[in-house]
């Protein structure tokens, strides 16, 4: 007759051992003997090692990919914003408004090198109006028979005055920006303010 077959236990003797434990029966089916044997745990040594040499391998790639990474950032982000950060100091330092900046490429710093160049485009038009727009009024101011004169609000100190009230005071330009409206007035102070 077939026996049934015997029922197994096992555990972990230690991190290397596997023990497995079986009653066997005598003739008349009563418990003979405890079978007990040991085995090494091959299998799972093996997944540890290799569990280990993956780990390693990750970290190493890990460090490898954050150091190619930190170069490539460097190379193509960094160093070209830093030099566009020196472009647009020594345009600052020399203010020339038609001065531009270089970027090469066809990336977001390339547009942002655009867009500066674009700002100072305007600046500089800008600039250029405020000029000629100074230049009439000097004209102007010089060119008008009535005596005219610039001063300091908060001080009352002239400031500019034209050749009509130069003529009209008796007194030179250079003479006249010594002088405060309160000096010039025939009124008290009071009614001046």
């Amino acid at each position: 007759t077939v026996q049934d077959p015997l029922p197994v236990a096992s555990r972990k003797a230690n991190e290397d051992t596997i023990t497995a434990y079986t009653l066997v029966r005598d003739i008349y089916g009563q418990p003979g003997l405890v079978l007990s044997i040991d085995e090494v745990r091959t299998d799972y040594q093996q997944s540890r090692t290799t569990l280990a040499y993956f780990l390693a391998a990750l970290v190493l790639i890990g460090a490898v990919l954050i150091l190619l990474d930190r170069a490539i950032l460097n190379r193509f982000v960094i160093a070209r914003l830093v030099r566009l950060g020196d472009q647009m100091r020594r345009v600052g330092l020399s203010g020339e408004l038609a001065a531009r900046v270089q970027m090469d490429g066809a990336d977001e710093l390339t547009e942002l090198a655009s867009d500066i160049n674009g700002t100072l485009s305007a600046l500089e038009g800008t600039h250029q109006r405020q000029l000629e727009s100074e230049q009439r009024y000097r004209a102007v101011v010089e060119q008008a028979f009535e005596g005219i004169l610039l001063i300091d609000a908060a001080t009352k100190r002239i400031l500019e005055t034209n050749a009509a009230y130069q003529k009209l005071t008796g007194y030179t330009a250079a003479e006249l920006q010594e002088r405060t409206l309160y000096e010039m007035m025939a009124q008290d102070r009071e009614s001046v303010d």
